[in-house]
C-alpha cells in the first residue's frame, strides 16, 4: 500500500525509519495491522495466532496446528477465510497437481508479514519501552527475512520478463531427490519457470548475502535440475543466479547464453525501466 511507504522519511536510514515507524508506540505502522485485521475478522485472536505462526516460519498445516494448539479442522477453516480475504496464499511445488495436499502458507502482504514476525511477538517489550532489545533482534534476523522476500520478488519479476523472456509458470520446487541416497534427501530449487511456447525451463537460485558468491554455484543448480528434467523431453534449459552482493567472477565474461547472472543493480535497473 503506497500510504505505508509515505510514512518513511527519505532523509533517514532504513533502520532509523524502522525504529520510528514500528518500534514507536502510537505510530501509524505500529498500530495499523491490528486496526486493519480487527476490522475484517471476527475471532481476531485466533487469526492473529495463526498469522504469527506463519510469519515466524511455520508454513505447513501441521506446523501451524502444533504452534497454535488448535485442531486441524479449525486451523483449516481459519486459513480458508484468510485466503479468501487475500491475507495469505498457499504454495505448491512446481509441476504439482493443484490438489497437492502438503502445501505451504505464506502471508502475502510485506507489511503484515513483517508486523506478525517482529512486532506482535515483541509487543510487550515495545509497550514497556525495551525497544533496543527488539531492534537488535530484528537486525540480527533481518537477512533471513529479506532473503525470503528477495526470492519472492525475483519470481514475480521473472513473470514480468526480468531475464529478457517470458514464462507461463514461475514457482518454487521442493521434494525428495529420487536420484540419490534412495530418495531420502529433500532438495529445494528457489525458482523453476517454464515456457510452453519455447519448451524451455529456467532454474534459478537466489542469494541474499553480504558477500559475493561464485558462479560455480551453477554446477550445484545443474545437478539439482536433473530431478525435474527427467520429466521433459528435448527441453532448452536456462540456469540463473540472482545475488544481492554480486559475483566473485566478472559476470560479463560468462559467454554461455544459457547461463544468467544478475546482481541487485540489474534487478533495480529492470524495475526502474519498467515502472508504469
Amino acid at each position: 500500500i503506497p500510504e505505508y511507504i509515505l510514512k518513511f522519511n527519505t532523509n533517514l536510514s532504513f533502520w532509523n525509519n524502522l525504529k520510528n515507524n514500528f518500534l514507536n508506540r502510537g505510530s501509524y505502522l505500529y498500530e495499523e495491522a491490528e486496526f486493519l485485521l480487527r476490522g475484517e475478522l471476527r475471532e481476531a485472536r485466533n487469526y492473529f495466532t495463526i498469522l504469527k505462526a506463519i510469519a515466524i516460519g511455520n508454513h505447513r498445516l501441521n506446523e501451524i496446528c502444533s504452534y497454535t494448539g488448535m485442531d486441524k479442522s479449525m486451523v483449516s477453516k481459519y486459513i480458508d477465510v484468510l485466503i479468501s480475504l487475500d491475507f495469505i496464499e498457499p504454495e505448491i511445488p512446481f509441476g504439482s497437481d493443484k490438489n497437492f495436499k502438503r502445501r505451504l502458507y505464506w502471508i502475502k502482504d510485506n507489511y503484515l508479514s513483517f508486523w506478525f514476525r517482529y512486532i506482535l511477538p515483541n509487543k510487550s517489550e515495545i509497550e514497556n519501552s525495551r525497544t533496543e532489545r527488539v531492534f537488535n533482534y530484528i537486525k540480527n534476523d533481518f537477512n533471513t527475512y529479506a532473503g525470503e522476500k528477495f526470492e519472492y520478488l525475483i519470481r514475480s519479476l521473472i513473470y514480468d520478463g526480468l531475464t529478457g523472456k517470458y514464462y507461463d509458470n514461475v514457482s518454487r520446487w521442493w521434494g525428495k531427490n529420487k536420484l540419490k541416497n534412495k530418495g531420502n534427501d529433500i532438495e529445494e530449487i528457489d525458482i523453476v519457470a517454464y515456457s510452453s511456447e519455447r519448451n524451455e525451463l529456467l532454474f534459478g537460485e537466489c542469494k541474499w548475502t553480504n558477500k559475493k558468491i561464485s558462479a560455480s554455484l551453477i554446477d550445484k543448480l545443474m545437478e539439482k535440475s536433473k530431478i525435474l528434467l527427467k520429466n521433459y523431453n528435448n527441453c532448452n534449459v536456462i540456469y540463473a543466479l540472482f545475488s544481492k552482493s554480486g559475483f566473485i567472477e566478472n559476470k560479463n565474461t560468462i559467454k554461455n547464453k544459457n547461463i544468467i547472472l544478475m546482481d541487485l543493480n540489474d534487478v533495480k535497473n529492470f524495475i526502474e525501466k519498467n515502472k508504469s
